[in-house]
């Protein structure tokens, strides 16, 4: 493989990874316009700007403590429905679990 293969390649996996994650943000934008308390990174290769159309979803949620541990699992529960069939017909893994993000996640980062 030349070095215009592989710069064909990264161009292609950056191209998707800039897709994914506009869809992302247009999903959340749509779920959380204006609510200020939920926090949705990804990580992995859609943030790395590696991914393909194969690629799985890494995401992680941050919660501000204003909602119950339930109403937090149901929003990560939501937005990854959303995706699901949205944009992915594959796996949305989430890190940490819904059980793991409640409001202790947000107040021990301090934010």
């Amino acid at each position: 493989m030349d070095s215009d293969d592989r710069s064909r390649i990264l161009s292609g996996c950056e191209a998707e990874s800039t897709r994914q994650l506009n869809l992302m943000r247009d999903i959340a934008q749509e779920m959380f316009a204006g609510d200020r308390n939920h926090l949705i990174g990804v990580n992995g290769s859609v943030a790395r700007r590696e991914c393909t159309r194969g690629s799985d979803v890494d995401l992680f949620f941050l919660f501000d403590g204003k909602e119950t541990d339930d109403e937090t699992r149901e929003a990560q529960q939501a937005y990854r429905r959303r995706l699901e069939v949205g944009a992915w017909r594959r796996t949305v893994y989430q890190c940490p679990p819904p059980e793991a993000c409640s409001r202790n996640l947000w107040e021990s980062t301090g934010l």
